[in-house]
């Protein structure tokens, strides 16, 4: 298993971009879990958004992925 750790500049420039759209966000899945209770055998990490505003600012929120470095 990966240490929690890896995933922290990936979520960073995730919701430095959320933020930027004001977009509302959570996170919830196996890792943020690990962070409170006994680490599970999965590694994953949901983040949900709030789609309405997401769905508003589409363009702009693809373009800022884009210029990053995630791969879309």
């Amino acid at each position: 298993m990966f240490a929690v750790e890896i995933f922290q500049t990936t979520l960073a420039k995730l919701t430095a971009i959320l933020i930027e759209h004001k977009i509302r966000y959570h996170l919830t899945g196996g890792l943020t879990g690990a962070a409170y209770v006994e680490p599970r055998m999965t590694q994953d990490i949901d983040i949900v958004i709030d789609s309405v505003k997401a769905k508003a600012r589409l363009e702009e929120l693809v373009a800022s992925f884009a210029s990053s470095d995630f791969l879309l």
